[in-house]
């Protein structure tokens, strides 16, 4: 994907729920299919923030490990229709 339809937020420092609940607001003001990478630096978001994100309907596509922390690729998904 082109890089200008790709965002970068840097999130290290930034403890649960704030990886999850800000690279959700990002995604907000994405268009669908646009990638998002969240760089973070505190474990446990590692895996609660993609499980978080999936129930939205966005997809963690790669994770990559980084100096500082892990690089979180994220693809936005389709609005969810909540029933």
């Amino acid at each position: 994907m082109d890089q200008a339809r790709r965002k970068r937020i840097d999130l290290t420092g930034h403890q649960c729920p704030y990886p999850f609940t800000k690279s959700l607001l990002a995604l907000e003001k994405m268009a669908t299919g646009e990638l998002l990478e969240v760089l973070i630096d505190y474990q446990p978001a590692l895996q609660s923030t993609p499980r978080s994100l999936a129930a939205y309907g966005h997809q963690v596509i790669e994770v990559r490990t980084e100096h500082k922390g892990w690089t979180l690729v994220i693809r936005k998904g389709a609005p969810p229709r909540w029933s």
